[in-house]
């Protein structure tokens, strides 16, 4: 259930281009537009959208949460999912940074997040060119 307006089943057949700009328009309008990704593990669907929000449906209890994608690269005091594309045959999903980006982060100085720190202590040991990383997130 969404209280955003969804578009009829008529509207939606009479859509000839579906590309990122109608989505955009669609978006500003204040319509519910659907999910781009999909993608299950033993615990959780996950229900993206276009890299700007996520849904986590948890399988057991029925129940989900909607999160936002975008990062505040400023002051970063968490280890986010990033551009989630797959899941791991071992129930990971699997997302992936640009190594330029990672090094544009502003890690928080009083982070205790420890898988923070790793990242952390990877991204300094690489070059901005280097290719993207992956991260593997096993969902709790």
């Amino acid at each position: 259930m969404t209280e955003q307006e969804i578009l009829s089943e008529k509207e939606q057949t009479s859509i000839e281009d579906f590309g990122i700009t109608r989505y955009a328009e669609l978006l500003n309008q204040d319509v519910f537009t659907g999910f781009t990704d999909l993608f299950i593990t033993p615990q959780y669907y996950f229900l993206g959208f276009y890299n700007l929000s996520y849904f986590l449906v948890n399988k057991s209890t029925h129940k989900g949460v909607r999160y936002e994608y975008p990062l505040q690269t400023d002051k970063i005091s968490y280890l986010p999912l990033i551009n989630i594309r797959a899941v791991s045959p071992q129930g990971f999903l699997v997302g992936f940074e640009e190594a330029y980006k990672l090094k544009q982060w502003k890690i928080n100085t009083e982070t205790q997040n420890d898988n923070l720190r790793k990242v952390q202590a990877v991204v300094q040991k690489i070059s901005a060119e280097d290719n993207p990383c992956l991260f593997f997130y096993r969902l709790k």
